[in-house]
């Protein structure tokens, strides 16, 4: 099957949607896990419209399905400050306006804000493959854990994110690399995204 979109296909930009799609959720599904699949698969529909290029579409593919099945507790707990643990509902409603920044994204011109959010996060992501110094929390990962066999509770190892500490320590030291210095770049977007995740109510 192609996954371009069907030729009638049309989507619209979301506005305030956190009330009108959570009460739908709460019908359709009776768990939290199940409110989730519902998010996760509104996510995957969005990719035919991410990007032309087909290797840009299954990456995105691929990096949603890591965001929907690691520990994000994990994650925020490095890079939140303050930390706070989220509960069931206030995930929800994150993963909605994430959702609703996503779709915008798609809908809007290649300037807008919510584009250039969307991106720059998947450069990102993509370069992390570069990093090969320590275990990382990245698609390519999680994907070669898979093939290995590995079961989806690899992306829950706190060890993914020894690497922080890691370049605490190199500050403390003259002595640097190029890996080191890709470390402390990713270090700082986790960071930047973090803030705009608090501030804008998201789980990018």
């Amino acid at each position: 099957m192609s996954d371009r979109p069907a030729k009638y296909t049309i989507i619209k930009r979301l506005v305030q949607p956190i009330i009108p799609i959570k009460k739908q959720l709460l019908e359709e599904n009776p768990s939290h896990s199940l409110r989730l699949l519902s998010l996760y698969r509104r996510h995957l529909r969005l990719r035919p419209f991410i990007s032309p290029r087909a290797d840009i579409k299954q990456f995105y593919t691929d990096l949603v399905r890591l965001r929907f099945k690691e520990n994000l507790e994990l994650r925020r707990k490095q890079f939140t400050t303050p930390y706070a643990p989220l509960d069931e509902e206030s995930i929800i409603e994150r993963v909605i306006r994430t959702l609703e920044i996503v779709n915008n994204g798609c809908v809007d011109s290649s300037n807008s804000i919510e584009r250039q959010i969307i991106r720059n996060i998947l450069d990102v992501e993509y370069a992390n493959k570069n990093i090969k110094m320590v275990p990382l929390m990245s698609v390519e990962y999680f994907k070669e854990q898979l093939w290995k066999g590995r079961g989806l509770d690899v992306v829950s190892e706190p060890k993914l994110y020894d690497w922080v500490d890691k370049i605490k320590t190199s500050n403390n030291s003259k002595k640097k690399n190029e890996q080191i210095n890709l470390l402390t770049a990713l270090k700082n977007h986790y960071e930047s995204v973090a803030s705009f995740n608090e501030v804008q109510k998201t789980l990018l």
